[in-house]
């Protein structure tokens, strides 16, 4: 392979040395490719403002001189740059969370249903949803793109099918009153309803803004704007994140 041209979002980056960054992608094609920007530090880089975090750009990468995977920023040009990102502290925050899931969760390899999904979140946060109900959905349809998405519908012991009352994170399923264990997460009611919309399937193949809609109405409360559903959305926020790091490490952010 002598060049490759591609879409990106930039995931991650760290500077090198005085003028050069390594950059971590993610592009539709390829799944996770880490790059050096040569000169990308400089004050008069040409491509420092395309390969700005949390924006989707044009990148063309040639082959780095001692391979391993690392290639190298030829040119890079913004396509679409989520200018409201970058100037909101809320949103920028969680942005930076959203991508670094995607940094530690994705590989090399075909990743168009997860690029569309980090896209599709960070326009989200761009055109104004709540940042806090936006990250509860995306946290919550990571598992879903991963493979390891939670059953909810019967209890992971006897199989019933109502009276849940805690999550077991792994294999990641219900379990009711009778069946709990040491270890289980415990869940009320008003949690159950919001977790069972988030993490239904059925919305990881709708559009940006849908997810979200979906899971205030299917909730039972307004997901999407009511502040009293604030402590439920960041429980289920967090709880999400201990379910990732149960199915790939407690490495993970």
């Amino acid at each position: 392979m002598r060049w490759l041209d591609t879409q990106a979002i930039v995931v991650g980056r760290r500077r090198l040395s005085g003028a050069d960054r390594l950059v971590t992608l993610l592009t539709p094609e390829h799944g996770r490719m880490r790059a050096v920007a040569r000169g990308d530090c400089l004050p008069r880089s040409r491509q420092a403002g395309a390969l700005e975090p949390y924006g989707v750009c044009r990148v063309i990468l040639l082959p780095g001189p001692g391979g391993g995977g690392l290639f190298r920023v030829d040119a890079a040009e913004r396509v679409r740059p989520f200018l409201s990102l970058t100037g909101d502290l809320i949103r920028c925050q969680g942005a930076g969370l959203a991508c670094a899931w995607v940094r530690g969760l994705s590989r090399e390899g075909e990743s168009r249903s997860l690029y569309h999904l980090l896209e599709g979140h960070l326009a989200e946060l761009d055109a104004g949803s709540p940042v806090l109900a936006a990250t509860a959905v995306f946290l919550w349809r990571l598992p879903q793109e991963m493979g390891v998405a939670p059953q909810l519908d019967q209890c992971a012991d006897c199989g019933c099918g109502d009276g849940f009352a805690a999550l077991r994170v792994v294999p990641g399923a219900a379990v009711c009153g009778e069946c709990r264990k040491s270890g289980d997460i415990p869940l009320t009611a008003p949690h159950w309803a919001a977790l069972r919309a988030l993490a239904n399937p059925a919305y990881s193949a709708a559009g940006a803004t849908t997810p979200l809609a979906a899971a205030a109405v299917a909730g039972g409360c307004e997901l999407a704007s009511d502040t009293a559903s604030d402590t439920v959305l960041r429980r289920l926020a967090a709880l999400a994140q201990v379910y990732l790091r149960g199915h790939f490490g407690a490495g993970l952010p």
